[in-house]
Parts: C-alpha cells; structure tokens; sequence
C-alpha cells in the first residue's frame, strides 16, 4: 500500500512538472506580431525560445531591422521582455512588454517613455504555423496565402 501511494504522489508530481514545462516551452517558435501606435501599425516576426522561465529571441520587422528580446520571462502565463530600438538621432527607445499567453495567441501591452511621459500601447501576437522565409535583406520571400 505504501509503495503504491509513493508511486502514484510521483506521478502526479511529475504531471505537474510537465504541465508547467510544457507552458513555458509553449512560446518556442515563430509568432506574428502586431501592434497599432499613433505613427500607424506595426508587424514584426517574432522569434521565441524558453529555457525554463528565461525567454530570448529576436523582433524582425518587414524592412529588415531585427530588434533583440532581452530580461525575457514566462512565468504563469505571463510573458515579459524588452525590446530596443535605435532611433535616427542615434538615441534609443526601449520598449517594455507584458503579454498573457493563451494557447497560440498573447495579447499584452508596450510600455515606453517618450520624453518623460510614459505611454502604453496594447498589442498582439499569433503563433505562425510555418516560419516566415526571409531573404538575406530580411524581406518575405515566396508566395503569400
């Protein structure tokens, strides 16, 4: 009887386990993101990887300017990172993003501060079935369905 409890309280330890891994490995892979600011909309590819509850990756926008995820997260559900861009003026802005995973897609908000004001912008992601094909410039390449 003992031996049984044992073994059935590790099962369902290591049920858990894997729920929670398989939560936070669940931002693997290749996401559709897009966001509409005051300067117009904005859609980026964006690239996922877990390890744990530490995200990295990278922002890839239509004209070829990758922007790096740092100080990512997933924990809960909840996804953080931060994502920088280098202005004109050689100044940059970074970006600060917090999103609910649900299944294949997150919504979350941007937040930045412009010149002291701090602005909040909602935004949404949708995981891509099929990596996006990319040129070396960074451009779609191939058909569109």
């Amino acid at each position: 009887m003992r031996v049984r409890v044992t073994t059935m309280a590790c099962a369902m330890v290591m049920t858990v386990m894997m729920v929670a891994l398989a939560a936070q490995t669940g931002m693997n892979g290749t996401w559709a993101f897009v966001m509409d600011s005051e300067m117009g909309q904005v859609a980026a590819t964006v690239t996922f990887k877990a390890d744990g509850e530490k995200l990295t990756g990278e922002m890839q926008l239509p004209d070829g300017r990758v922007w790096p995820v740092t100080d990512g997260t997933i924990k809960d559900g909840v996804v953080k990172f931060v994502v920088t861009r280098q202005r004109q003026d050689g100044s940059a802005m970074a970006y600060g993003m917090t999103g609910k995973l649900a299944g294949d897609a997150i919504s979350g908000t941007a937040s930045a501060d412009m010149g002291g004001q701090v602005i909040e912008i909602p935004w949404s992601m949708k995981r891509s079935k099929w990596p996006v094909a990319r040129d070396d410039r960074g451009r779609r390449v191939g058909r569109r369905r």
